[in-house]
């Protein structure tokens, strides 16, 4: 079942490249594509790509919440299968999302999650600093203040 689901993603996702009216566009892909991450069990090797595609598809048309929800279920899938590095990106992705939504009390308890290590934890730092002067925030001087 594992490549007709590859191939179901692979037509949902190419219809957001043939946009004609991104929102409308974006919206369909988004709903269409929640049924084939619904589809993924936990034992299929794309699940976690296949969530975080999702998440990027109802961030794009301004589900964020929806968006943090379904990454915290790839950050737990890339968890359970021991792969902490793409969790720890995946955790960053919740982090900003619920900063965008205005949470920053979500995203400040993300960054300091038990979930994560001191290096981890130390690079999701390191990157929302980042994050954080590209929009006019910390300056990159003072980010490690």
């Amino acid at each position: 079942m594992s490549s007709e689901l590859d191939d179901l993603h692979e037509a949902v996702v190419s219809l957001a490249f043939l946009s004609g009216d991104f929102q409308a566009d974006m919206a369909e892909v988004a709903r269409l594509h929640s049924a084939v991450a619904a589809m993924r069990m936990g034992d299929d090797p794309h699940r976690f790509r296949c969530l975080m595609d999702q998440a990027s598809f109802h961030a794009s048309v301004g589900q964020l919440d929806a968006a943090r929800g379904t990454v915290v279920l790839a950050v737990t899938y890339a968890e359970s299968k021991g792969n902490v590095v793409p969790a720890a990106d995946a955790w960053v992705t919740a982090i900003l999302l619920a900063r965008q939504a205005g949470d920053l009390e979500t995203a400040e308890w993300l960054a300091t999650s038990p979930h994560m290590s001191p290096e981890e934890s130390a690079r999701v730092a390191a990157r929302l600093y980042a994050e954080q002067w590209k929009i006019g925030g910390v300056p990159p001087d003072r980010a490690l203040d």
